[in-house]
């Protein structure tokens, strides 16, 4: 495992909470999370040392990369 992961861990959880604000349906989140480029989630998480504000980055990352993922999948 790279060190960036080790340092972020992104869950279902997250992909869950993030489905949640979005309004849709966080029974898809386990199948976006296994396409989910979750490094470059940990990248966006980690530009901050304040832990809110990672866990904002993280979701906005998340949230950025879910229209990509549906495409792909449905």
């Amino acid at each position: 495992m790279n060190a960036l992961l080790q340092a972020w861990e992104t869950t279902v959880e997250d992909v869950e909470n993030v489905l949640g604000k979005m309004g849709e349906d966080v029974a898809l989140a386990p199948e976006i999370f296994n396409e989910l480029d979750c490094e470059d989630v940990a990248k966006a998480a980690l530009q901050s040392t304040d832990f809110d504000e990672q866990v904002e980055g993280a979701y906005n990352e998340i949230q950025r990369q879910i229209p990509e993922i549906c495409a792909r999948l449905y």
